[in-house]
């Protein structure tokens, strides 16, 4: 199984920002946002699998220098999400930070 939002199941990557000093656990969307309901449905299952990971300890487990670490999930995209999709992001933000985790969006290009 390969790495992209389609699959939930995948964690895509995990790294450490030197600058902010957090873990960033990156979820990839390489295609454009048409298919919207779709993609959504795939991006709020991939950031609850993401949560689990993080919340249920593996992360720590896995990444031993994550523990006591400011967490955020990442969502790296190749196009900027219209309007309609911004705003569920936005909404799916401020839920996840109900459990002490960011959610960022990172264009890739333009």
């Amino acid at each position: 199984m390969g790495a992209g939002v389609e699959n939930p199941g995948v964690i895509d990557l995990v790294t450490e920002d030197p600058r902010s000093g957090e873990f960033a656990v990156i979820m990839v969307e390489s295609r454009p946002w048409r298919g919207r309901e779709q993609r959504l449905a795939e991006v709020q299952a991939k950031t609850n699998a993401y949560l689990r990971f993080i919340l249920d300890g593996q992360m720590r487990r896995l990444y031993p220098d994550s523990k006591g670490r400011p967490v955020r999930i990442q969502l790296d995209c190749v196009e900027a999400p219209d309007r309609d999709t911004a705003e569920f992001l936005e909404d799916l933000a401020k839920r996840v930070e109900e459990y002490a985790v960011r959610f960022v969006v990172n264009v890739l290009r333009h």
